[in-house]
């Protein structure tokens, strides 16, 4: 489902399309600036969200975003750390990346958590996050959770990723053009 509003949408139709509408696929929502907007808790659970202008969006509903590859712009300040820790300490087998404009709080991943420099004998450099699409994770910091599911934060001046290796080698990556954004 893709959702374009202008300043003609009614607000209260799209809240009761966030609220009420189930997707499981796909879902798209490129919301113009509008201070007037304000939404609660909002359940995700899909295979891919991307919401421009994702202003919105609360701590709650960030937290509790149970989507496969989640991508937004324009969001606030939401706890990427909290996130990381919560699928950290889960069994989500589900989650493959999150890509979201980056804030400028500094992020110290040292503190409660054991983070690790990339290793090439442990996982590639290079991570599809399309078809077209690669991530350079040279720089990026790793976690291993328990059950040794193997994920990489990558932080650039503009946005900050967090993706999940469940193939850590992938060379078809290696020949693809970088995601800039």
């Amino acid at each position: 489902m893709y959702m374009w509003t202008s300043n003609g949408f009614p607000i209260d139709e799209l809240k009761y399309v966030l609220e009420k509408v189930e997707i499981s696929k796909s879902f798209t929502l490129c919301l113009e600036k509008n201070d007037d907007f304000e939404s609660g808790f909002v359940r995700f659970s899909m295979d891919e969200l991307t919401i421009y202008q994702a202003f919105w969006i609360t701590n709650e509903t960030f937290l509790a975003m149970d989507c496969a590859r989640i991508k937004m712009e324009g969001n606030k300040n939401l706890p990427i750390r909290d996130f990381v820790s919560q699928w950290l300490s889960s069994r989500n087998n589900r989650f493959e990346w999150l890509k979201m404009s980056r804030n400028w709080e500094q992020l110290d991943w040292n503190d409660g958590f054991e983070p690790m420099k990339w290793n090439p004998a442990i996982r590639g450099r290079n991570f599809q996050i399309s078809p077209i699409h690669r991530v350079d994770c040279e720089k990026g910091i790793d976690f291993l959770r328990e059950d040794g599911l193997l994920a990489t934060v990558v932080q650039r001046y503009d946005l900050i990723l967090f993706v999940v290796w469940h193939k850590r080698f992938q060379p078809e990556a290696d020949n693809l053009d970088l995601d800039f954004w």
